[in-house]
């Protein structure tokens, strides 16, 4: 144990001092490594990416279920709620696109909770619309402005989505055929010369 354990947590390394046998009698001199942490990387992706997968299935359920009640209650702040929660869970869609390694897999997973997220979100903009229209109320009006932006967002989510997609699969497809041949001779001037002179009479 060094009196660097804090520091070397910090900065990922293991330490360790030497005393020197110098003139300058004292003098210590530090030896760091560095941790490999390839592991660490790849257990922090699992970690996140499930995460991510597991907020994305919350936020569905939490949807379901203020759909459900604002669909019982004619409550504009269910509905306002609603918008809400489609755009969080439409930003964590963003951020599993961004974080992920299995492009296909997540690109579908990420796809068919976009297109949901946009059903329920029509879902709820009728019903708040039907809710204005009953007791024209402007709180009702606005909320459904909220939801609209929130589908309008989302359905702009669904684009770069594919935008992004189409960028990855040109990169994939994308082949260079740069061959570069290098011939090095080892030898004088002279045996240059005379192989080159052989060379274009032969």
């Amino acid at each position: 144990m060094s009196g660097y354990d804090p520091i070397d947590e910090a900065l990922n390394t293991n330490s360790s001092i030497e005393v020197s046998n110098t003139p300058e009698n004292g003098c210590v001199r530090r030896k760091d490594e560095m941790r490999d942490v390839s592991e660490e990387i790849q257990k922090d992706y699992e970690y996140t990416r499930a995460n991510l997968y597991s907020l994305i299935e919350k936020g569905q359920e939490s949807l379901n279920g203020i759909m459900e009640l604002a669909g019982e209650s004619a409550s504009p702040r269910a509905y306002e709620v609603a918008g809400q929660i489609i755009k969080s869970v439409a930003d964590t869609t963003d951020k599993l696109r961004d974080v992920s390694k299995e492009v296909q897999q997540d690109y579908e997973y990420t796809r068919s909770n976009l297109y949901s997220l946009i059903e329920k979100g029509q879902e709820s903009l009728n019903g708040i619309m039907e809710l204005a229209g009953e007791s024209a109320s402007p709180r009702a009006y606005e909320v459904a402005g909220q939801i609209i932006k929130s589908v309008a967002d989302t359905t702009d989510k669904l684009m770069e989505l594919q935008k992004k997609v189409k960028e990855i699969d040109e990169d994939n497809h994308k082949t260079t055929n740069n061959v570069t041949n290098n011939a090095v001779f080892v030898g004088s001037t002279s045996e240059l010369s005379k192989m080159l002179k052989q060379g274009f009479k032969g």
